[in-house]
């Protein structure tokens, strides 16, 4: 079982890094505890079985000092009495107490002795004159109640006043080491159940620390597209690691930047290398003289003249994008009336709705105090930027449907709203779709459009110190959201050097 999760952890890319740390962490750590727990059990062990035994020795050499005058004539009465005062006095639950000459002999012969002297090693006890454990010996199950691995027993050597050696059999019972070995062990399983849970807990928020650099440069990452890979990589770190790691992404970064730098020249050298050439065959197409020309040179004419003003634009739109791009589009930064920026591009854009059998339907400011609200900017730039999102509107607008352009106003900005009522825009195409050479690919569009009118018009809001954002509405259709800087309020007004 562990086998298969950690080929599944290893193997599945699914399992996040910090999910990966975090099970490392628990099982390094559960480990360790695990094995540590097992090293103190085994010191708790033998440390309370090395106090108890001391202090079994310090009880029975308690018996021997008190009952050690009165050798070897003791009485069963007063050997009781001594024993009595040794469990009074005592942590130990009950002691037997035997004594024994050097022969092996009992003192007391009218008592049953609890343990058979034969298998004691009294002898040896007498020659070493120090207290010894008692093991293997032969219990006498009629005095002893309790079985041999519960009892604890010691031979004690002394000498008795007529100067004779005797040994002090003293046995116990291990009650109350089993209880303390008993709070030990509950401690320590209860340790060693919470201890996977809290290690896990810890990896968890230690993992979260490690990896959290990584999720903000996942955040980076996500910033990054062909408009922005010019802005340099900003991102602190303390961590040597993740510093050497933005420094290489930042100087793929560059690397990028620069190719795509060359890739722009050479599309802004080709653009106007062509242009020339286009604006004369169109030029010349539109002067034929086609009277009493055939149907079919008639027809290729117009097919040269409507493919050269496609082709045409798509220069001028190369041209626009690289200028807006190289921070070239705003030379100066004029007030331009919002109410006339609108009606400026839907007079641009009619033709080609009537064409598409499509109405558009300006909103404009009605209030005296916002007649006059305006923006700064390039007013050719800003127009192009509303052409572009108009007309994409009308592509996608299926016939005798409509196409709103909407003016909101808050204290700072100007919001223009471009809804149509189409079939809107993929959930997957959202996040790219103002990117160059996007498409919605969606069949049911009037028209073909190159990819390059969002982008443009992203770029030149951008340009002017505003945004544009898309999103999809909620019974039909789509609505494209630019926010420029008020001018008429003292808001920011879009400059650039020259």
């Amino acid at each position: 079982m562990p086998k298969r999760i950690y080929k599944f952890v290893k193997n599945n890319p699914r399992v996040s890094l910090r999910l990966r740390l975090t099970l490392w962490i628990c099982v390094i750590f559960t480990i360790i505890q695990w094995v540590a727990g097992g090293v103190f059990w085994l010191y708790e062990r033998d440390a309370i079985n090395r106090i108890n035994l001391d202090r079994l020795a310090e009880q029975g050499g308690m018996i021997v000092s008190d009952i050690q005058p009165w050798l070897p004539d003791i009485s069963i009465a007063l050997l009781d009495s001594k024993i009595n005062d040794a469990n009074l006095a005592g942590r130990f639950e009950r002691f037997y107490v035997d004594v024994f000459d050097a022969s092996g002999r009992s003192i007391i012969p009218e008592r049953a002795t609890a343990v058979d002297p034969e298998t004691i090693p009294i002898d040896r006890a007498v020659r070493r004159g120090v207290a010894m454990p008692v093991t293997g010996a032969a219990w006498n199950h009629e005095v002893i109640r309790e079985s041999p691995a519960e009892l604890w027993a010691l031979l004690m050597p002394t000498t008795g006043p007529d100067n004779r050696d005797y040994v002090v059999f003293v046995a116990t019972s291990d009650q109350l080491v089993q209880d303390q070995l008993g709070l030990v062990r509950q401690m320590l399983f209860t340790w060693l159940l919470a201890a996977p849970v809290v290690a896990c807990v810890s990896g968890w928020f230690i993992a979260g620390i490690a990896v959290a650099p990584f999720a903000r440069l996942q955040d980076l990452a996500k910033q990054f597209s062909p408009d922005s890979i010019g802005r340099s990589i900003d991102f602190e770190s303390s961590n040597a690691e993740v510093s050497e790691l933005v420094a290489q992404l930042d100087d793929s970064r560059r690397r990028i930047h620069e190719a795509f730098a060359a890739q722009e020249r050479f599309l802004s050298n080709v653009s106007h290398e062509i242009k020339t050439p286009i604006a004369v065959m169109r030029m010349e197409a539109q002067t034929l003289d086609l009277k009493g020309a055939k149907e079919e040179v008639v027809y290729f004419v117009d097919s040269v003249k409507e493919e050269m003003k496609r082709l045409g634009n798509l220069v001028e739109s190369f041209l626009t994008l690289t200028r807006i791009q190289d921070g070239k589009g705003l030379v100066r930064g004029r007030r331009y009336v919002v109410n006339d920026l609108v009606m400026d591009s839907v007079e641009h854009c009619a033709v080609m709705a009537n064409q598409n059998r499509v109405w558009l339907r300006p909103e404009l400011f009605s209030d005296d105090a916002l007649l006059d609200a305006a923006v700064a900017g390039e007013p050719e730039l800003l127009t192009t930027m509303l052409d572009n999102l108009i007309r994409n509107a009308i592509r996608f607008c299926p016939p005798e449907a409509g196409v709103r352009v909407m003016l909101r106003a808050t204290d700072d900005a100007i919001q223009i709203a471009v809804q149509d009522e189409g079939p809107g825009i993929p959930e997957d195409k959202i996040a790219t779709i103002f990117d160059r050479f996007s498409q919605a690919g969606n069949d049911k569009r009037a028209g073909r459009g190159h990819g390059l009118g969002l982008a443009i018009a992203r770029g030149i809001a951008e340009l002017h110190g505003g945004t544009i954002t898309a999103r999809n509405m909620a019974e039909s259709g789509c609505e494209f959201l630019v926010i420029l800087p008020r001018a008429d309020r003292g808001g920011e007004r879009a400059t650039t050097p020259e």
